[in-house]
């Protein structure tokens, strides 16, 4: 019977979409002695702020995020699948981001993309209260895939 390996990398994400791929490109080297089919990240992998005039201004594209293009070489170099948590993103002439997982092949190619579905609107009490849904669009689809 075959064993599936999945590794999955925690680590405390800045505000600096650069210093995030670096910092998640060694925690996937430190996965590589345990021969992983799989690595995952957590959401938001790529910047995670509470300022979100800050996140507007520097959530990256997809086609310049650094940790989505660490994450795809990192694949194909070490012929392992990927499955980013989710990354925050621009999309182009939209005022909204969004919430955008990515399953990488270990060929490094992009197979499938999810973005997030349910936002995380709550009020938690008077001083608390998050809503996604103002900063977020929300996906309309569920993704699998079948390899």
């Amino acid at each position: 019977m075959n064993k599936l390996k999945i590794s999955q990398v925690q680590f405390q994400a800045s505000h600096v979409p650069a210093l995030n791929a670096k910092i998640i490109e060694k925690s996937f080297n430190n996965t590589l002695k345990f021969k992983p089919h799989l690595i995952c990240t957590p959401e938001c992998s790529n910047i995670i702020t509470n300022d979100k005039s800050y996140l507007i201004l520097n959530a990256p594209y997809q086609n310049t995020c650094p940790v989505l293009k660490m994450a795809k070489d990192f694949a194909k170099k070490n012929k392992v699948n990927i499955n980013l948590g989710s990354l925050l993103l621009k999309i182009k002439n939209k005022t909204k981001l969004v919430n955008r997982s990515f399953f990488i092949n270990n060929y490094g190619v992009i197979k499938k993309t999810y973005d997030k579905i349910h936002m995380f609107d709550v009020e938690i009490n008077n001083k608390e209260k998050h809503q996604e849904s103002s900063l977020f669009k929300a996906g309309n689809k569920i993704i699998f895939y079948k390899n």
